[in-house]
């Protein structure tokens, strides 16, 4: 059984954070389907990271 590597979850985690948010500069804009599919996109990365660290621990 491994350890689950921490420091590449919060990565992950961070990474979703600054990536996933629209980038519009008005805030108060609606999101766009490309925002959204960008949104989408980085969730499946960050679980997948979260898939691969729970492997380890099995």
């Amino acid at each position: 059984m491994s350890k689950v590597d921490t420091a590449s979850l919060e990565k992950a985690v961070e990474s979703f954070k600054e990536f996933a948010y629209p980038r519009s500069s008005d805030r108060n804009a609606p999101c766009k389907v490309k925002d959204l599919q960008n949104a989408v996109d980085r969730m499946y990365q960050m679980m997948l990271i979260f898939t691969s660290e729970l492997e380890k621990i099995e």
